[in-house]
């Protein structure tokens, strides 16, 4: 049977696509700092290499 969307079932997508799209950005932003502490690691590893 159709049913329309009442508006409280159009805020709650609208609200999970907000939430959705919150956890995309946090977690490219973990990917950039995991990104870059590891980017870091290496330089001082090859750093640490070069000096022996």
């Amino acid at each position: 049977m159709y049913s329309p969307l009442s508006p409280q079932a159009s805020l709650s997508s609208e609200l999970r696509q907000i939430i959705n799209e919150r956890n995309m950005l946090s977690m490219r932003s973990r990917m950039k700092g995991t990104s870059s502490v590891f980017l870091t690691n290496m330089e001082t590893l090859y750093i640490y290499l070069l000096n022996i």
